[in-house]
């Protein structure tokens, strides 16, 4: 190593060394943690993207390794469909819960394993976004989300959500979250929101969302900010719901 090669790398590592631990910028760095791993993964330029992010890695244990167990779940999800298109799913894994062998309890104590074949059995690439496909099996394999203190003490908590990092090509990530209706408990509101890897918020307006229910499909346009809700969905719907996400 040149001197000059030899003095900086002292530099920098005498700067990771006497750098006081910054809690704000741990938990800025964390926010933004899955998407900067979801952009890695996809090939893109991840460190351009997330620069802060990325610096404060190189400075801090922790959160390198949150990082490291980020990587690895996320990697870990994305096995089943590494390419596209899609294979074609085998749904032999099924058979138990069809026949009454695993409970709803028993299939969410195998999610670690169950959950990203359903997924990957459940997507389908569109031209220009994607089409998700819920079931019932996915239903029961999601866990509740992890109660969090939430920004806004008014702000609902959901019932379960699903996160799903690069699901198809031009979709950076997505969200759906279902809530409990505040007028009719036998019906449930929904919230989706939508990534894309080369815009970001708020420029995320127009992403256009389509529901496919049993009275017909209901269209809804996403927010600057990439979301979209709709509200008072019947529970048992959510079975056989499709969602489609074109791109503007």
């Amino acid at each position: 190593m040149a001197e000059g090669e030899h003095n900086r790398a002292a530099q920098r590592l005498a700067e990771i060394l006497t750098v006081g631990h910054d809690p704000a910028a741990c938990m800025a760095c964390l926010d933004n943690l899955e998407l900067y791993v979801a952009a890695q993964l996809a090939g893109d330029d991840y460190r351009a993207r997330f620069p802060i992010a990325a610096d404060h890695l190189d400075r801090c244990v922790e959160c390198a390794e949150a990082y490291a167990l980020t990587y690895d779940d996320l990697l870990e999800a994305l096995q089943p469909a590494p390419d596209l298109p899609l294979p074609t799913p085998d749904f032999s894994f099924l058979e138990p819960y069809a026949a009454g062998a695993l409970s709803p309890a028993a299939l969410r104590r195998n999610r670690t394993t169950s959950l990203p074949k359903l997924i990957a059995a459940a997507l389908t690439p569109l031209a220009n976004g994607l089409r998700l496909q819920l079931s019932q099996a996915i239903l029961a394999a999601l866990m509740p989300p992890v109660p969090l203190a939430l920004r806004d003490a008014a702000e609902q908590a959901p019932l379960t959500e699903l996160l799903i990092p690069a699901p198809a090509p031009g979709i950076a990530r997505l969200e759906l979250r279902i809530y409990a209706d505040l007028v009719d408990p036998a019906r449930r509101d929904l919230r989706v929101r939508v990534e894309l890897p080369d815009r970001d918020w708020p420029d995320l307006a127009g992403i256009g969302c389509t529901l496919h229910l049993s009275t017909g499909p209901y269209q809804i346009i996403s927010d600057p900010w990439g979301e979209a809700v709709v509200t008072g969905i019947r529970a048992e719907e959510l079975d056989n719901l499709a969602l489609e996400i074109r791109r503007p």
